[in-house]
């Protein structure tokens, strides 16, 4: 899996309503968007412009907002909202909310219909370690279904995503297990999906994560093995809101984290550079967690930047010849660890234990 660099352009910061926008989607080729947060119990939907306004929040009748991951819409205009955050993986009310399209409906209530669901195949609540990989939280629609893309969790980690597949109208499902990709075999926090978007045209499949996407194209949901693209962004973050306003124009939200995110993002597809086919997932930052020592198996690295999760640069030292950082000395918590080469930059999300 060849990586390319896709960079994306800072557009705006989100309101403040938009603390933990987790889903994405414009139903107007991205003259507005509409977005939502993730667990804040709050059942309401946000319409922002371009320039991250906040137009209208609609309030979601006959829902529940439990954790709340993604949005996706179909070609009537439908929406649907997936509850289906599952960060302990014992749930048993996992649900998809389907409303009307807001934008058609003066007054901001709008009563939602229910599409009530079950892994096919998640046996136990919460499942042994090795197979916890029914959290979720990307969502698209396709031909009258959605398809829906889990949140691996396992450990060790496996590198699978499973692809569900469930109707898209109210009713009580068991989902189909379609197929499953792999991601990625390193980091978890790296090669985990957190949206999903499939472009205007069909053709166009593109999974998120903090740094990185895999882009499939063309999108072939009855063959999901085929090799997606690797795509690696320029920067990193809680990336959670991912949607297409044309088959080319690529936008993104973020978590505000620590001071960190909370923005709305452009990228333009057709201009992902190529990296010399370096292998992204080449890297290897170990052990990660760590409590002393990192080691990095990258040579001929150009610099090293270390970060706490507040944006502040850290000076650690760094053995070149045994590449080698002492990270005995931070606080344990959460970093971003960037690497330069080639002229690119890499970022990897640390973690002091």
């Amino acid at each position: 899996m060849n990586g390319q660099i896709l960079q994306f352009r800072t557009v705006c910061k989100l309101p403040s309503e938009l603390k933990e926008s987790s889903g994405l989607i414009s139903n107007n080729h991205g003259a507005t968007f509409w977005s939502h947060n993730d667990s804040d119990g709050k059942k309401i939907i946000y319409e922002i412009d371009s320039t991250c306004k906040l137009l209208r929040q609609v309030f979601i009748k006959n829902a529940i907002s439990i954790d709340w991951e993604d949005i996706t819409q179909d070609p009537s205009g439908n929406m649907y909202i997936g509850d289906f955050g599952n960060n302990n993986l014992n749930r048993k009310d996992l649900t998809i909310y389907k409303i009307p399209n807001p934008s058609l409906i003066v007054e901001d209530t709008i009563i939602a219909e229910s599409i009530y669901f079950t892994y096919l195949n998640q046996f136990d609540f919460p499942p042994a370690n090795d197979q916890k990989n029914f959290d979720m939280e990307a969502m698209i629609w396709y031909r009258d279904s959605l398809h829906l893309f889990s949140k691996n969790r396992t450990t060790p980690f496996s590198g699978y995503t499973y692809h569900h597949v469930l109707p898209d109208k109210p009713g009580q499902y068991q989902t189909i297990l379609r197929d499953s990709v792999v991601t990625g075999l390193g980091s978890m926090f790296q090669n985990w999906v957190t949206g999903a978007a499939l472009s205007p045209n069909d053709n166009k499949l593109m999974l998120l994560s903090y740094d990185r996407g895999w882009l499939f194209s063309p999108f072939d949901p009855e063959d999901m093995i085929q090799n997606p693209r690797l795509v690696t962004f320029s920067n990193f973050s809680q990336t959670e809101g991912i949607c297409f306003t044309s088959n080319k124009d690529l936008w993104i939200t973020d978590e505000l984290q620590s001071g960190i995110g909370g923005k709305l993002y452009h990228a333009d597809l057709s201009q992902i550079i190529a990296t010399n086919n370096l292998n992204f997932n080449s890297f290897q930052i170990y052990p990660n967690p760590s409590s002393n020592f990192i080691y990095i198996n990258e040579n001929n690295i150009q610099q090293i930047k270390l970060y706490s999760y507040d944006g502040l640069e850290i000076d650690l030292p760094f053995g070149s010849i045994e590449h080698r950082m002492d990270i005995s000395t931070l606080v344990n918590g959460f970093y971003i660890l960037k690497l330069q080469k080639n002229n690119t930059w890499y970022s990897f999300k640390l973690i002091k234990s």
